[in-house]
């Protein structure tokens, strides 16, 4: 646990002193001369938020519900501490087993549900991970674990027996994120892992070969998405001057974008209200973002309590059976081991709010038999809390 916080810790300080450092109104250095095409992008305007260091409020002190009690009715769906923190959750064919389970990963493990709950199997990792997602590396339905990195300054890739098939890393600064999918068309995907300091963004084949380096100055978060609608992803990542940058399969710079927010870690998801293309969700003061990957603004949401080093991480949601997709929102504050679950009707008003004690890191949607709406299941610290409308 100590272990955990002091990681959260030290990321979040050194995204916020790189937030700092990125200012117009402060000298800049060698950084310049690391990012692609710095001479040729407008500077920063400089009214930019510029994060401090707040204590918790008192109002987040004790766990519970801050608005809209009785809307979301909350029970614990998982509880196993082995399992680390819980990162990822997903659904679909994923273990060998036949049927189609829920996947839940955590930094040391992993567990699958049958498709009413009931445990089916559990895949303990040989070493703990950072933030693990659940992939399916060869299309087969049974599926691997990419450890995107961000705690002991590695990425990796991680077979279904919870082994290891191959670590990048190594670079100054640290593995700061990693993001996979099949940005060349060849049928196999490719990761880009983001790191800390100058080292850039690096592409890795399958096999965790590099296959090129493109240098950046502090990419906090990448992504996979198909940005211009060709049916095959494209690299997305922001970087210390809170832009972001969309790369082709070579690396090379298709957008770059100054968005109406510093930038920093973003969560990517789809809300059908707003089309059928992901939004990056990032957050502000007291407020969420949807930009699209291109970096304009879409929607502003009200986000009591939010600052704007919270990370975040969102899935769409069908609450009323007779009414469009809800927003379901995870902010978590590492530094107050707190984390908010904020949930917006399709018009984008906030009707739900609660404190959740800890860092959670982890939302879905799962429609169980013989519901009629989705229930939200979220990650805490060795647990999965289900919330059913």
């Amino acid at each position: 646990m100590r272990g955990v916080a002091y990681a959260c810790f030290a990321a979040t300080v050194a995204f916020l002193l790189c937030v700092l450092a990125a200012s117009p109104l402060l000298p800049q250095g060698p950084l310049d001369e690391l990012i692609e095409g710095e001479e040729d992008m407008p500077r920063p305007p400089g009214d930019r938020p510029r994060p401090e260091l707040p204590p918790r409020p008192a109002e987040l002190d004790e766990p519970g519900v801050l608005l809209g009690e009785g809307f979301l009715a909350k029970r614990s769906l998982v509880q196993d501490e082995s399992l680390g923190w819980i990162t990822d959750i997903r659904a679909g064919e994923l273990d060998p087993a036949p049927g189609p389970e829920i996947g839940i990963a955590g930094k040391r493990g992993a567990l699958f549900l049958d498709d009413g709950g009931a445990v089916k199997a559990k895949v303990p990792f040989m070493a703990r991970a950072g933030h693990v997602d659940i992939i399916d590396v060869e299309g087969d339905g049974v599926c691997e674990f990419m450890n995107r990195g961000g705690s002991d300054g590695v990425a990796s890739l991680i077979p279904h027996s919870g082994r290891i098939t191959w670590i990048y890393g190594g670079e100054p600064g640290g593995v700061m994120d990693m993001a996979a999918g099949d940005v060349d068309g060849d049928g196999r995907p490719e990761f880009a892992v983001g790191f800390g300091g100058g080292s850039g963004v690096h592409l890795l084949d399958a096999d965790g070969a590099r296959l090129w380096t493109r240098l950046d100055g502090n990419v906090w978060q990448v992504g996979m998405v198909d940005v211009e609608g060709r049916g095959h992803p494209q690299i997305l990542h922001s970087n210390a001057r809170g832009r972001l940058l969309v790369r082709d399969a070579k690396g090379d710079l298709a957008i770059q974008s100054d968005p109406d927010v510093y930038v920093g870690s973003f969560s990517l998801s789809t809300w059908p209200v707003h089309g059928d293309r992901p939004l990056v969700i990032t957050a502000g003061e007291k407020t969420l973002w949807l930009l699209t990957p291109g970096g304009a603004t879409v929607a502003t949401l009200e986000a009591p309590h939010c600052l704007h080093w919270a990370r975040v991480w969102a899935a769409p949601a069908v609450l009323r059976p007779d009414e469009p997709s809800y927003l379901a929102v995870v902010a978590t504050f590492a530094l107050w081991q707190r984390s908010l679950l904020y949930v917006y009707e399709p018009g984008g008003g906030l009707v739900y709010q609660e404190t959740l004690e800890g860092v959670c890191q982890a939302v879905a949607a799962h429609r169980f038999p013989g519901d009629e709406a989705d229930t939200l299941l979220v990650g805490g610290e060795g647990q999965v809390w289900a919330h059913q409308p």
